[in-house]
């Protein structure tokens, strides 16, 4: 399907976390279009200033109401201007874009939310439930107050979670907990900060290596985009098969197997090298 351009009215803002918002837009058709996984390229002022759009994941869609969530936190120019937006104003976007999630026909599906990589997780999980499906949430965060609230998913998930400084759930990682939780799982579904990913794909590496038979393991990758339409190549990662693939186009959510995650450790090592030696 092709994708929609569409403007969407604000009708809701809220800060749901410390520095994290949800904005909701009533956007009629985008909103009948859209799937878990799947992304809008929003424009978030009039005019060209900023000049780029902005990608977003669907955290949640109303299509009765017409509406879409999209969850950020305010790091930039473009981001503070939705963090301001009123009731009424609205903004242009681009969608639906990239690749849904995929959920099985039946079983349990385990959603890995890190930082701010839950955002498409109530709409994963309201899917998922309108499907009959048994949903396992991990949450991790640096601290209490970013994990994601409850109250945005579905009632009824077991619910685990962790934090880096142990104010909530367990100490540690995702990657620990999650590893605990594969056990009769059907599908699993991944977004949250590159370092995340890699340790996650790394661990189902060994694991699959050693013989262990893995259920399907998807990954919602995060990128900077200029176009989100596959033209200015600005955010491609390593393929498993060679060469790079589109995290607008054939993302942006991946089997965790089609990617090269050696290559895309390094080349974030690179990047955060180059980002210490300006500094």
């Amino acid at each position: 399907m092709s994708a929609i351009l569409e403007r969407g009215v604000v009708t809701q803002r809220e800060e749901v976390m410390p520095g994290t918002w949800l904005l909701r837009l009533k956007s009629p058709r985008i909103a009948e279009a859209g799937q878990p996984g799947q992304f809008v390229h929003l424009q978030v002022a009039y005019g060209s200033d900023p000049l780029l759009r902005r990608p977003f994941s669907f955290c949640d869609i109303d299509r009765k109401a017409g509406t879409y969530d999209i969850l950020f936190n305010v790091v930039g120019q473009g981001t503070a201007i939705l963090a301001n937006a009123e009731a009424g104003q609205a903004f242009e976007a681009l969608g639906p874009l990239g690749h849904p999630f995929t959920l099985p026909d039946a079983g349990t599906l385990l959603m890995i939310g890190g930082g701010l990589g839950v955002a498409p997780f109530p709409l994963v999980a309201r899917a998922a439930r309108e499907q009959g499906l048994k949903l396992r949430w991990l949450n991790g965060a640096y601290t209490a107050h970013q994990l994601m609230p409850l109250e945005l998913l579905p009632d009824g998930i077991e619910a685990h979670l962790c934090t880096d400084d142990g104010t909530a759930g367990e100490q540690g990682f995702v990657t620990a907990l999650s590893q605990r939780l594969l056990e009769g799982v059907t599908a699993v579904h991944a977004c949250g900060p590159t370092a995340m990913l890699i340790a996650l794909a790394r661990q189902w590496q060994r694991l699959a290596e050693a013989g262990r038979r893995l259920p399907r393991c998807e990954v919602s990758l995060e990128a900077p985009m200029g176009c989100a339409l596959g033209t200015c190549l600005g955010c491609v990662v390593p393929a498993a098969a060679g060469g790079y693939d589109r995290v607008c186009v054939e993302g942006a959510v991946f089997d965790w197997r089609a990617l090269d995650w050696a290559r895309y450790a390094a080349l974030g090592e690179l990047l955060t090298h180059r980002a210490d030696v300006r500094q």
